[in-house]
């Protein structure tokens, strides 16, 4: 059996109803479309949360008439930190947790026209990173107000 592993004892409604709605077919961030990028990031850092990573913004490219045209969100542990900083300079100081483990999810948001913004590359990276349902409320892009 495919499904053997799922332990259906926790399955709040919340979870149950966005998670289902991104797992089931990845590719329905492809066919989205938004009206801002804001409104993409909104859907990404909900997929995130039912997952259990953490979102970030990017890099984003701009229109000679200060317009974004292109937007990049990517896992909270994307990327690497710098050699220098891994090792403390001073022996009083306790070295800061490493928090960025390459990953390598993100999702590329582009403004077609002047009301829609197109997704236009989604990538699934295997997150090495993903915390329990307690933990993903640490992140600061999870935190309700």
């Amino acid at each position: 059996m495919e499904n053997e592993n799922i332990d259906s004892s926790d399955s709040d409604a919340e979870e149950s109803d966005t998670y289902r709605a991104y797992i089931e077919d990845k590719a329905t961030f492809l066919s989205m479309q938004f009206k801002t990028s804001d409104e993409a990031y909104t859907i990404y850092n909900e997929y995130a949360k039912s997952v259990g990573f953490g979102v970030r913004k990017d890099v984003y490219r701009i229109h000679p008439n200060g317009v974004a045209i292109k937007r990049r969100f990517v896992c909270s542990s994307e990327g690497q930190r710098h050699a220098d900083k891994l090792q403390s300079m001073t022996p009083k100081r306790t070295p800061v947790m490493v928090t960025r483990f390459n990953c390598k999810a993100c999702i590329v948001v582009v403004l077609i026209s002047s009301k829609v913004v197109d997704c236009e590359r989604v990538y699934w990276g295997t997150h090495t990173s993903t915390c329990t349902r307690s933990e993903v409320q640490c992140f600061f892009g999870h935190i309700e107000m």
